[in-house]
């Protein structure tokens, strides 16, 4: 059965200072400017919108200041981000520094449901390196482990900017099996993030500052949309009643599904032997017409050759 859900992701610098009225303070000036970009994707009526990392820093602070910025910001701009996805009915996954209980702070992706309520957060797990940067200037420690948020359209798991440079993080997210992954960066990770969403059979959303652009990702690693010099934000719906399908011994029975079922969409990349059903109607299923037609996932179709790699190895 089709799931529907609409992202709306940035790419945005963060604010500067440079026009701030001398009375105003710097987080005043901070929250509304955010809802000054905010406000402009509320037409779209979006399910869930994604922010650049660290999107509430000013661009032009003083690292001597940042502390200072952080103390009197306290939870503020989160309070804001949760008033605004109470009104707009809509998850948003809100990047900033926070403090932690142990009173060091998390680089973090804080995901904010329909209601206004903070239901998780993940911590970058690989931050830059540990003499300066995030350790330094924003007294910041690593994240533990992987994170899925249960959100009422699918499972959603995060990354923050550095964090795509290391296969374990992927490796974790494989086997977490997300519908939608999250990454809040500044930096694009190039090519990465298209592995990224192929290696974990998901969806995967980049919200980006500092000139690089935000990117929206099918689970065959192929673009959908990314902003442009016209735009700061990029709209999607994506539907994740989805299945990676490996073509080997399925032809017969994906043509079969194909006339059973008009609205299964199968979206082809070539040259790699593996396909996407993508189901848009509501009677059944993408995995449902798997299991119907017994055509093997392509990750049960790799097991399958594990395995007789083993009995074959077993045997010599």
């Amino acid at each position: 059965m089709a799931r529907n859900v609409k992202v709306v992701t940035f790419s945005f610098n963060p604010v500067s200072l440079k026009d701030k009225p001398q009375e105003q303070s710097i987080t005043d000036y901070e929250i509304a400017w955010l809802k000054k970009n905010l406000d402009q994707v509320y037409i779209e009526k979006p399910d869930l919108i994604v922010m650049p990392e660290v999107c509430d820093l000013p661009i032009d602070l003083p690292l001597t200041e940042h502390a200072a910025y952080y103390e009197e910001r306290g939870e503020r701009v989160l309070d804001f981000m949760k008033s605004e996805a109470k009104k707009h009915h809509c998850y948003i996954a809100h990047s900033a520094i926070r403090k932690a209980e142990d009173g060091y702070n998390r680089n973090s992706i804080q995901m904010i449901d329909r209601n206004g309520v903070l239901i998780g957060c993940y911590d970058k797990n690989y931050l830059c390196p540990w003499d300066g940067g995030e350790v330094k200037n924003w007294n910041c420690r690593c994240g533990r482990d992987a994170k899925i948020f249960e959100c009422d359209f699918g499972r959603v798991g995060a990354i923050i900017c550095f964090d795509w440079n290391f296969e374990e993080m992927r490796r974790k997210y494989k086997a977490l099996k997300p519908d939608l992954m999250l990454f809040s960066a500044n930096d694009s990770a190039g090519f990465i993030k298209n592995f990224f969403a192929f290696d974990t059979r998901s969806y995967f959303v980049s919200s980006c500052g500092y000139d690089c652009p935000a990117e929206i990702i099918d689970p065959m690693g192929t673009t959908l949309k990314k902003t442009t010099n016209h735009y700061n934000y990029i709209v999607e719906t994506l539907n994740l009643d989805y299945a990676i399908v490996h073509l080997d011994l399925n032809w017969e029975k994906i043509r079969a599904a194909r006339e059973k079922y008009p609205q299964l969409e199968i979206r082809d990349v070539g040259f790699i032997g593996i396909v996407m059903f993508v189901y848009h109607g509501t009677d059944t299923s993408a995995k449902d017409i798997l299991k119907e037609f017994d055509i093997r996932s392509a990750d049960e179709y790799f097991a399958a050759s594990r395995e007789y790699r083993e009995e074959y190895l077993a045997e010599i």
